[in-house]
Parts: structure tokens; C-alpha cells; sequence
């Protein structure tokens, strides 16, 4: 598995011709991020435009051959209390793209795990 925090098209490009899983986890990513992922995986634009307005309802929609889920992880905040963080996940069979605003508990922790 590939973990990206970039759209590089020459990283994906090398990746997918592979044939290697690949996880492009973007963490506060720019208008012209989020457009240059779309691109890169074909994602409908609909599902960007709802990325770009994070204060979404959870939320899980089917465009083909994959998904996209909009869900609440956690990160610590003040006084040992959880704070709720918005992820948009794009989920396909060979290929997984997250977007977030905010560090996630669960997925920094996934993510430290799968880099080598």
C-alpha cells in the first residue's frame, strides 16, 4: 500500500500502474488540492463540491464503482475531551482518498501504521 499527503499525478500515476492500493489522505488541502484529487481519480463533481463545504451531515453516496462517506472521527481536545472531526472519504476497490480539516485520531494512527 501507498500512503500519500499529495495529489502528485506522477505518484499516483506510478502507484495505480502498480497495481498497489493507494491512500491519498489530505489533511486541510487547498480548493486546487481537492480539484487536482478529483482529476486525478475521476470523482464526480458533486462529491467535490460537497468536500469543498466541510459542515456536511454524515452521509454515505454511491457513484459507480465507489463511494463517498462523510463521517465524524475524533481528535483529543481541551481537558481530555474529544472533539468531533469531519472526514470525507472516497472509497473505491483500489484506491482510498481522505479529506479532512483537522487531525484524526484513528487515521494518524492508521497512517503511521502503513508507512513503512
Amino acid at each position: 500500500m501507498q500512503v500519500l499527503r499529495a495529489a502528485d499525478p506522477t505518484a499516483v500515476a506510478e502507484t495505480r500502474e502498480r497495481g498497489e492500493f493507494l491512500w491519498l489522505d489530505l489533511v486541510d488541502p487547498s480548493p486546487e488540492e481537492v480539484e487536482r484529487a478529483g482529476q486525478l481519480f475521476g470523482l464526480h463533481p458533486l462529491a467535490l463540491e460537497d468536500t469543498q463545504k466541510f459542515g456536511q451531515m454524515p452521509k454515505l453516496d454511491r457513484y459507480g464503482d465507489w463511494l463517498l462517506l462523510v463521517y465524524y472521527g475524533a481528535r483529543r481536545g481541551g481537558a481530555d475531551e474529544a472533539e468531533l472531526v469531519e472526514t470525507h472519504l472516497f472509497v473505491a476497490a483500489d484506491w482510498l482518498v481522505t479529506v479532512r480539516r483537522e487531525p484524526c485520531i484513528s487515521l494518524e494512527e492508521l497512517r503511521a501504521g502503513a508507512v513503512p
